[in-house]
């Protein structure tokens, strides 16, 4: 991640079943101590690690004694990819794009900013991004669910029913509002939000796209 002065280096562990981001950290070095401490809070926040494979790439971070020991005592089994090619550890890839591209500001002032935008982030992100591959469902409904999750394609405008649309919108919108808790005096720049979302979805671009961005720059 840009910083004004830097770089800044986030480690992320995430649920291939939900989707759901379980673990994050960042740092400023690309010491270990990053994925360190995402492991361990996504030990610390999901207790039940019976049959879990850790996947990953072949950083040096994952192969050093401290993180290997850490999965070994938790019973954890270790994947790795074979060579440098994303395809191979693909859900980790389109986690890191969507966080980048829809929530996550290029270039972030100072270390302590950007470490208050990537916790900002991950909960937008695991609480109201949908996915097509897991039934469209947020990563956190997804992460109570069992069984398979049928993939399915973008929700859009068009792809809602004439009379439900508008119900559908509103819905969207009082969600978002109800995320930030935005206050009375707010209300008449959330109108002009809400028009805006209206007013540009498409079905090249989804209203659920729009309204992640949104969220992210009303909020701030």
């Amino acid at each position: 991640m840009h910083l004004a002065d830097g770089f800044a280096y986030l480690s992320l562990i995430t649920d291939v079943y939900s989707h759901k981001i379980v673990g994050f950290y960042l740092s400023k070095d690309l010491s270990a101590q990053g994925p360190l401490k995402a492991l361990k809070m996504a030990l610390a926040n999901n207790p039940n690690s019976n049959n879990l494979i850790h996947h990953s790439d072949r950083g040096v971070q994952y192969c050093c004694d401290a993180y290997v020991k850490l999965l070994q005592d938790n019973k954890i089994k270790i994947s790795m990819t074979q060579n440098g090619d994303p395809r191979e550890n693909a859900v980790a890839e389109r986690v890191n794009g969507i966080l980048k591209t829809e929530l996550l500001e290029e270039v972030f002032a100072d270390f302590e900013t950007a470490q208050h935008c990537v916790a900002v982030a991950c909960s937008i992100y695991n609480h109201l991004r949908p996915h097509g591959s897991i039934a469209n469902l947020k990563p956190l409904e997804a992460h109570l669910k069992t069984g398979n999750l049928k993939k399915r394609g973008k929700i859009t405008i068009k792809s809602i029913n004439k009379k439900r649309r508008w119900k559908w919108l509103c819905e969207r919108f009082l969600e978002a509002l109800g995320a930030f808790k935005v206050i009375t005096k707010k209300l008449s720049i959330a109108t002009q939000l809400y028009k805006r979302i209206t007013s540009s979805a498409t079905d090249l671009f989804p209203v659920e796209l729009l309204l992640s961005r949104a969220h992210f720059r009303f909020h701030r």
